[in-house]
């Protein structure tokens, strides 16, 4: 009885391993029925372009058992921030219709690091399809890099998070968590943030036995640091 569960229990996860599928599509051209992908990314609130970063276009779907991962496309964008690619979409990826990510794929020290994604590299954007020969348009926003030192003058109890926009500019876009400071852990700290756009701050204080709520916005000109103080 044992031998058979045994056999049972190495059958189960080889099943498990065995129905995770990862396909390297990305220096295939497609020829017939084609999707097509183009698009722009900027930087500065969408004011700038971003040209010759590198970035990868990926389609995965996961399942309790398993899942299937396709690197479809590694692209660079062009000086002024264009990009213009084209892919054949599976009959798998048609059915699911969701799962196709746009991601960064660079390290330039001009941008900031968008972390706590949970991903393997930074979305900037994501589409459905459910049909080919489709033709889809991106406006992608990546921050550049700047600073706030944030201060705290008090010995009040608080936490202040720092967060900014980045992502697609049709959207509400998505908000990258930057970073926080406890005031029970440090009185100051620099926390890497978005350059020449707004940076938005959720301040939780304890103010006479008072939950205290602020929200502030502030704006940071690019490889600046700014110092913001909370009294």
């Amino acid at each position: 009885m044992n031998m058979k569960i045994k056999y049972v229990s190495i059958f189960f996860l080889f099943f498990i391993v065995g129905c995770w599928n990862e396909y390297d599509d990305s220096n295939k051209d497609c020829t017939t029925d084609c999707t097509n992908v183009s698009g722009r990314i900027v930087t500065e609130d969408g004011s700038v372009p971003v040209g010759g970063l590198n970035f990868q276009l990926d389609w995965m779907v996961k399942g309790t058992l398993g899942g299937t991962y396709r690197n479809i496309k590694k692209f660079t964008t062009d000086k002024n921030g264009y990009f213009n690619i084209n892919f054949h979409a599976t009959d798998q990826e048609l059915y699911f219709k969701g799962g196709y990510t746009i991601k960064y794929l660079g390290s330039d020290e001009n941008y900031v690091i968008l972390n706590d994604l949970g991903t393997d590299y930074p979305v900037l954007g994501y589409f459905f399809i459910s049909k080919r020969d489709t033709s889809i348009n991106k406006i992608l926003m990546l921050p550049r890099r700047s600073y706030i030192k944030i201060k705290y003058n008090s010995n009040i109890l608080s936490v202040c998070h720092v967060y900014y926009k980045f992502g697609e500019l049709s959207l509400p876009m998505f908000y990258n968590h930057a970073g926080e400071i406890y005031s029970i852990q440090q009185s100051e700290k620099i926390i890497e943030t978005a350059g020449n756009q707004m940076n938005y701050l959720l301040i939780s204080s304890q103010i006479n036995n008072n939950d205290v709520i602020l929200n502030d916005s502030i704006y940071v000109p690019i490889g600046d640091t700014i110092v913001y103080n909370i009294k």
